[in-house]
């Protein structure tokens, strides 16, 4: 992984608070580690020019156009989910 997603698994989910704000979610993660051309069509099918990206996407499948491409403390994340998913 990168090092956004390590530091993201350290300090934003590394206890309850963090985990808690994606608790009514369905969270997946893409390793584009290989950068292979399966990696590569999986970023431009999703216009992300560069890892790491967190996309939200409502109930219907839309996606929010709330994205966040770098690193965000624990607070700030929880309230940047909490403003995109309206919580």
């Amino acid at each position: 992984w990168c090092t956004y997603c390590i530091q993201y698994d350290y300090y934003v989910f590394n206890d309850g608070a963090g985990k808690k704000a994606l608790e009514n979610t369905v969270l997946l993660e893409v390793d584009v580690t290989k950068m292979d051309d399966q990696d590569k069509e999986v970023l431009k099918h999703f216009r992300v020019p560069t890892p790491p990206a967190i996309l939200f996407f409502d109930k219907q499948g839309k996606e929010t156009g709330k994205r966040i491409y770098s690193f965000m403390d624990q607070q700030k994340f929880i309230k940047h989910v909490q403003a995109t998913l309206g919580e």
